[in-house]
């Protein structure tokens, strides 16, 4: 199976449990070494960026002048671990997917505002010639291999690599230096060809009305029906309701976006991800529905951790931060079902999931410290740990 769940056969695969008793083993044992609840209260007991520095030496983080840098690599370091510990390879290339097309959204809408506007006529020649499917062919005017064709109107912007480089999602199977490089040239062939394709129907999408969001929607949808097929093509429930739980959760947040920003119902549907176990229909009843009907709604689901943080959602501000700190929690709390089995990739996912969120968490207080805020801010948004 590859990382967007094609196989060789229809049928989902099977996994053989035996083939991960030695990694979870391996991971049983590193699990001591996340950050628990008692461990990150000198987190927040913390006075300076050097302090918080030392606490992750302690923690295991590589060392690093800057706490940020330590964070990254010790995430860098907990892919390429459960990596060399995955009897299945397109497992991990399957999580790193969003980092990757997150990456692609990045570039290509950082690119896309200087590509040259088409005439209108010619903008509607091509919208009803391919209805989104085909992106369209703009003359090259530039020194671009001739034998590259026209995946999207990409001259020699000003956008560096370097300027992005904040922006961008690391670890991912694709290094930002060849993706960018890729789309610049349009020498695409170090690219996987369902990236390229993804790329070539959002630049379409974003060409037919220069709204970047475009770009976000359509990718949006890619990585959702890729983790789907994924998911679907693999014999593990656990997994299954792992990517179900991804975009039930996306999905409700983005129902109360579009009714804090009276966005429409017409465009909450545009939004809305495939894959997850709450209808789509339902939530777009829910969109016109009074708060209390959500609230009800959702506490029958999965989601019904989130049903405070969605009363006071419509207050904005530190209410959406709880909404998203929620969220994050009831992820995590499903991810904590996997120290329950005994072997096979659950123990990959759940470790991972675990450090992401303690890094988050130990973001939030970095970033209180560099500007001021009070510790306690952190304490009210730290994340769920797993142990």
């Amino acid at each position: 199976m590859d990382r967007t769940g094609k196989t060789k056969s229809d049928k989902p695969v099977q996994i053989d449990r035996t083939r991960y008793a030695y990694s979870t083993a391996r991971i049983r044992a590193m699990e001591n070494g996340l950050v628990n609840a008692s461990r990150l209260s000198r987190y927040f007991e913390a006075r300076s960026e050097e302090e918080i520095a030392r606490l992750l030496v302690e923690d295991g983080y590589p060392a690093a002048s800057d706490p940020e840098i330590s964070l990254q690599l010790g995430l860098e370091a907990a892919y390429e671990e459960m990596r060399e510990l995955s009897p299945d390879q397109a497992l991990i290339d399957t999580l790193l997917l969003s980092r990757d097309l997150h990456n692609l959204k990045v570039m290509l809408k950082s690119l896309a505002v200087y590509w040259p506007r088409r005439k209108p006529e010619q903008s509607s020649r091509d919208a009803a010639a391919s209805g989104y499917g085909e992106p369209p062919v703009t003359e090259q005017k530039d020194n671009r291999d001739e034998s590259v064709s026209a995946l999207w109107p990409e001259i020699h912007t000003p956008v560096t690599l370097q300027q992005l480089q904040p922006l961008l999602q690391q670890p991912s199977t694709i290094s930002p230096e060849v993706m960018f490089t890729a789309l610049r040239s349009q020498k695409t062939a170090e690219l996987p060809p369902e990236l390229v394709a993804a790329a070539a129907e959002a630049s379409a999408r974003y060409l037919q009305n220069y709204d970047v969001s475009e770009i976000d929607i359509y990718l949006d949808q890619t990585q959702a029906i890729m983790f789907s097929a994924a998911a679907a093509n693999v014999e593990n429930n656990f997994f299954r309701d792992f990517v179900s739980l991804r975009s039930d959760l996306a999905n409700a947040g983005m129902l109360l976006r579009t009714r804090f920003l009276h966005s429409g119902a017409d465009y909450l549907a545009r939004l809305l991800l495939p894959g997850g176990k709450i209808p789509a229909a339902r939530l777009l009843e829910l969109y016109e529905a009074p708060v209390e009907e959500i609230v009800a709604a959702l506490s029958t689901t999965r989601l019904a951790g989130l049903a405070e943080s969605v009363e006071h959602f419509a207050q904005g501000g530190e209410a959406i931060a709880r909404f998203s700190q929620a969220q994050d929690e009831v992820l995590i709390r499903f991810v904590q079902n996997a120290k329950r089995i005994l072997r096979g990739p659950e123990a990959i996912i759940g470790y991972l999931i675990a450090r992401e969120m303690e890094i988050r968490t130990i973001r939030i207080i970095i970033t209180c410290l560099r500007n001021n805020i009070p510790i306690e801010k952190a304490r009210e948004l730290a994340r769920l740990t797993y142990l």
